[in-house]
């Protein structure tokens, strides 16, 4: 009885099959018909390309309901959002060949900064990369922590390709598309550079996770480095033989085995151990 009950609650805890990653699966089938498709059929494209993005609203709503926000739901959505543009920009490089390198520049800027920010905020133990400590730039904590801000920006972004897009096709009535890739080209400019910008910090304060007093810039290079996330612990001897307190273990440790080169640098730093 006792095995069917455990057996029943690790069944409903399936992160896998989540209602807010199942609304993710339908999205990802949602981007692969609207990119068979771009090329030579817009009507298709266009309104595969909406649903999905309607969705990305819907399966955030889902998560909060159904308290079944995940980190591989956050990755899914954030993996599922960046091919999706990705795919809409590799289209117009065909569609306007003159503006490649423009398009070749957003993908990257937009792929590398979003990998940082999401990789350090990981590795901080954070459970979500919209979020925002008091610390923050305010520009950046504007940005993720108020969703009409969110919102515009990231639906004005959408709006300036797809009436890029639409237009290789038709301007569309009273042409809409015309002016909407203009009134929106400032806001596309303005996430690529809030895609910059919320990396910047993280870079220039040197990646600090889970060590405080050593400056560790090995995240990007190791992601895998075993006790980054989670460090080991150890007992330090209290003072006149009392008992002592439980710290962290010293991180010079955790890379000597397999990153000898790591635990070289790691040596440089004064101290590595954190109080819990």
């Amino acid at each position: 009885m006792a095995d069917t009950d455990r057996k029943r609650g690790d069944e409903e805890e399936n992160v896998f099959l989540f209602v807010p990653n199942l609304i993710g699966y339908a999205r990802v089938l949602m981007n692969v018909v609207a990119l068979w498709f771009m090329p030579t059929s817009y009507g298709i494209a266009s309104w595969c390309y909406i649903v999905a993005g309607l969705l990305d609203a819907v399966d955030g709503h889902a998560a909060r309901a159904l308290n079944q926000s995940s980190k591989f739901g956050a990755m899914l959505d954030m993996l599922t959002d960046r091919c999706a543009t990705m795919t809409l920009l590799a289209t117009l490089c065909t569609f306007y060949p003159a503006w490649t390198f423009f398009f070749q520049l957003s993908m990257t800027i937009d792929i590398s900064c979003h990998w940082i920010h999401m990789h350090v905020g990981l590795m901080q133990g954070r459970t979500s990369h919209k979020f925002m400590d008091a610390n923050s730039n305010p520009i950046m904590r504007l940005y993720y922590t108020s969703r009409p801000v969110l919102f515009a920006m990231c639906a004005g972004n959408e709006m300036f390709y797809a009436s890029l897009y639409l237009l290789n096709f038709t301007s569309g009535p009273l042409y809409i598309w015309s002016i909407l890739a203009v009134v929106t080209f400032p806001v596309a400019i303005g996430k690529l550079a809030i895609a910059v910008l919320q990396v910047r910090g993280k870079l220039l304060k040197g990646c600090k996770v889970n060590f405080p007093s050593c400056t560790y810039n090995y995240f990007f290079l190791f992601p895998g480095l075993p006790g980054l996330a989670e460090p080991c612990r150890h007992r330090r001897p209290g003072a006149q033989g009392g008992e002592g307190r439980e710290d962290q273990l010293n991180c010079h440790d955790l890379a000597s085995r397999n990153y000898p080169r790591v635990s070289q640098d790691l040596q440089r730093c004064p101290d590595s151990s954190v109080p819990l």
